[in-house]
């Protein structure tokens, strides 16, 4: 598949600032916090739509990091159920 296919089927668009995603954001890491609660984990929203001043592509990214000692096979279970 050539470059230009994939831009096609892939486009990249960039959008003003919306400040709602902080809040869908917010919301999300709290359910995700709840959810893997006894993992410990640390919920943080990354990525161009966490920073006010820029256009982002309309996709909230959030890094969910775990101490190394987790078992990722129950972090999975507990993503699929």
């Amino acid at each position: 598949m050539t470059l230009e296919e994939l831009w096609e089927l892939f486009p990249i668009v960039l959008v003003g600032h919306n400040p709602s995603w902080k809040e869908w954001a917010d919301s999300e890491t709290a359910s995700l916090s709840v959810l893997l609660a006894r993992f410990s984990p640390t919920c943080s929203h990354i990525g161009s739509t966490a920073i006010p001043a820029i256009k982002a592509k309309p996709i909230i990214d959030i890094l969910v990091e775990v101490p190394t000692t987790v078992n990722w096979d129950n972090i999975r279970t507990t993503l699929e159920n």
